[in-house]
């Protein structure tokens, strides 16, 4: 039990690391594109971004995830 939490701690301080990281890279607001998926930056929260893609869906990603893959921005 005790390894379990220990391990899940770390996940989860990893990820919000990875939005303090997220938070100094990106903005509210801004155009990137991840992946396959392109759209407006709508919330950068303390362990997931949402995006608004032009075709109005809401898109989440994992922070870690934005750190991990190539992001591109306009």
């Amino acid at each position: 039990m005790a390894l379990a939490l220990g391990l899940g701690s770390r996940e989860i301080a990893g990820q919000i690391i990875a939005g303090i990281y997220v938070r100094e890279l990106f903005q509210v607001g801004q155009q990137v594109r991840v992946g396959d998926t392109e759209g407006q930056i709508e919330e950068i929260g303390t362990v997931k971004t949402t995006l608004l893609t032009d075709e109005g869906e809401l898109v989440s990603f994992s922070n870690r995830i934005l750190l991990e893959q190539r992001v591109s921005s306009r």
